[in-house]
């Protein structure tokens, strides 16, 4: 699927990378985010650099096509990660928090940087939403690259 179209923006490329984000289903029912076989290199090394030092994982790849889907969306990318928002669902927010040990981490450093108001769930939320907010930095400023190294081989 190695696309011949020419990437010249960090807008087209999030367009593309989202296009290129399906749903599967495992075996045990369980769905999951990844890219579509055959997607251009550079779309894996958006993805790693969205990971940073986590091994891959599914939450992420949600999070990475959650983001290329806003970014893509966006004349404005400091004002596109106002649409940053966490599950609303308990379910997805306490499996969220029990698939990875260090994810904890996110929701102390909600509390800390936002202060220790609400309930428990309020703070697994506001945990996911750091996370959420993580990967959107990491995927604009990877998709960011992209566009500017176009523009500069053009140059």
């Amino acid at each position: 699927m190695e696309s011949t179209k020419r990437i010249t923006t960090g807008q087209e490329a999030a367009q593309a990378m989202g296009d290129a984000f399906i749903i599967s289903e495992r075996d045990n029912g369980e769905k999951f985010y990844h890219l579509r076989d055959g997607s251009p290199e550079w779309m894996t090394d958006v993805c790693r650099k969205a990971h940073g030092e986590m091994f891959p994982d599914d939450w992420r790849y949600q999070f990475i096509s959650d983001a290329v889907d806003i970014l893509a969306e966006s004349d404005d990318w400091d004002e596109a990660r106002d649409e940053v928002e966490a599950d609303i669902y308990t379910s997805q927010l306490t499996a969220w928090l029990a698939s990875r040990t260090g994810r904890y981490s996110y929701c102390d450093q909600y509390v800390e940087e936002m202060g220790a108001d609400g309930d428990t769930l309020a703070r697994i939320s506001g945990g996911q939403w750091m996370e959420r907010c993580e990967v959107f930095g990491l995927v604009a400023e990877a998709l960011g690259d992209i566009g500017d190294s176009q523009e500069d081989d053009e140059a």
